[in-house]
């Protein structure tokens, strides 16, 4: 081979590692363009997840003040209404929240199935309870029911004390980050109540 025929291959040579350089370059630079772009989003998530958390117990925290109980008895419609909040141009929030302590059951927001499978509960008194839904204890739903419905309670009242409740002692709220469009679950935390303020007894970062 003539030496022109050989500065022709090592030209090509050169050329081809250049351009399996220039791939790879550029394959590298797209994988770090995504994990900074994931990242930044991660980022946007957990400031909005706090940021309606915040919201959250500001919400309770003036409702409780105002001696509004209700919404801390009744979740979902604090979930309702902080539903969405727009924090920025494609950044918003929404809030997830439920009763943390679940081992007990909620008389004020259980379903009928669920306190058809209490202790002395039979369809006449589970009606009867959904439609008061606001007691603060057995006694209050003892004061409505007739004679034997009241004796059929009473028999397993100790058994059935240790499995309800009528409010939550704690919650469990999570934020979740809505960025372009996709949510994030960012941070959530457990809230208790404390008069008319909320603390937080417990954090966790998704």
């Amino acid at each position: 081979m003539n030496r022109r025929g050989v500065a022709l291959v090592v030209v090509l040579w050169v050329v081809a590692v250049a351009g399996t350089l220039v791939v790879t370059g550029l394959g590298t630079a797209r994988r770090g363009i995504a994990t900074s772009s994931y990242r930044l989003s991660g980022i946007r998530a957990r400031w909005a997840g706090d940021a309606c958390l915040a919201v959250g117990r500001a919400t309770l925290e003036a409702a409780l003040s105002d001696d509004r109980y209700s919404l801390w008895q009744d979740l979902g419609a604090l979930s309702a209404e902080l539903d969405t909040l727009r924090l920025d141009t494609g950044v918003g929030c929404l809030l997830k929240i439920k009763p943390a302590d679940s081992a007990r059951l909620d008389l004020n927001t259980a379903s009928r199935e669920q306190l058809l499978t209490l202790p002395g509960f039979d369809d006449e008194i589970v009606e009867l309870l959904i439609a008061i839904r606001r007691i603060d204890n057995l006694q209050q739903l003892l004061n409505r029911l007739p004679a034997p419905k009241k004796d059929s309670v009473m028999t397993r009242y100790a058994e059935l004390s240790s499995r309800v409740q009528f409010q939550p002692s704690k919650v469990r709220a999570v934020g979740v980050g809505i960025v372009n469009q996709k949510a994030i679950p960012a941070v959530a935390e457990d809230w208790v109540r404390s008069g008319s303020r909320i603390a937080i007894v417990g954090r966790e970062l998704f």
